[in-house]
């Protein structure tokens, strides 16, 4: 399949992923084809082909949202700021939100809109941050095409969500990542924050704010001796070495779960730039053991 070829598919999936409705407990398919477009691009001249045709049966089993994907016009205040967007969202109510990222949408480039509402995911601490997060990454790959169902989407997604936990401010905000403890209920968290932090983002200032907020209340750091596990394969081909884990395995022995994982993985590898290699492989390799 060729590069252009490629990138077609992969926008007809994530046109249809973000058709499908939000199964409790289970990969929202917009997370997967953000997965596996990643995955494919360290490669994109071998692309793993497997990985599309498991992507594609996996979306076939979602059930269509019933949405309306249309943004409503409405009376445009004098003034529109993101606070008030964040006020709706706090108190979901789903007509003001929708009012105000359209007000917003008027003002305001798509890209930043999005960026907030990974950041209300981030500041509140909501399991919706993964799929939204993934809804910024394709936005950047598909350099903003239909935006509007973008936004609508992410609002959908955090309205939708249940979890939400109060702000708590921590002054100590120094981590030194090579400390992290591997948890594997924590582990997929902790690799996308990483990369998040590495991140050219307009409110960059805040997230890191709250990302390392998070960290110093959720997660385990400590002085532990920290062995080293890498492998000389790893060392060598760096990421392209999760490109070839997965030509090795065959279609039917792919989950949902070891992709987006991977993924995390890889986005964590990139944003290193060599620095915190040996944590990630280390994480990486113990992760590996245990399953």
């Amino acid at each position: 399949m060729s590069t252009i070829n490629l990138k077609y598919k992969l926008e007809e999936l994530y046109a249809s992923a973000l058709d499908c409705e939000m199964v409790l407990n289970e990969v929202h398919p917009v997370r997967l084809v953000q997965s596996i477009k990643s995955i494919i691009g360290i490669n994109p001249k071998e692309p793993v082909q497997g990985l599309i045709e498991f992507c594609s049966d996996y979306i076939s089993g979602f059930k269509k949202s019933s949405l309306d994907w249309k943004f409503k016009k409405n009376n445009e205040p004098e003034v529109i700021t993101f606070a008030d967007l964040e006020t709706t969202l706090k108190s979901k109510d789903l007509s003001r939100s929708l009012d105000n990222a359209y007000n917003l949408s008027k003002v305001s480039d798509g890209r930043h809109i999005i960026e907030f509402l990974v950041e209300f995911t981030i500041k509140y601490k909501l399991g919706s941050f993964f799929d939204i997060w993934s809804v910024y990454k394709m936005m950047l790959f598909l350099k903003g095409k239909s935006i509007e169902k973008n936004i609508l989407f992410c609002i959908h997604l955090i309205l939708n969500d249940t979890n939400c936990s109060k702000l708590r401010i921590n002054k100590s905000l120094d981590i030194d990542f090579d400390k992290y403890r591997y948890n594997e209920n924590n582990l997929d968290l902790f690799l996308v924050y990483f990369s998040v932090l590495n991140e050219d983002l307009v409110r960059i200032d805040n997230i890191s704010k709250y990302i390392k907020n998070n960290l110093v209340h959720s997660f385990s750091f400590d002085k532990h001796n920290f062995t080293s596990s890498v492998t000389t394969k790893q060392q060598s081909l760096g990421r392209l070495w999760i490109s070839e884990y997965f030509k090795n395995i065959e279609v039917q022995d792919l989950s949902a779960e070891l992709i987006i994982t991977f993924e995390s993985f890889r986005a964590a590898l990139k944003s290193s730039n060599g620095v915190n290699d040996n944590m990630i492989w280390t994480n990486l390799n113990m992760h590996l053991e245990k399953k």
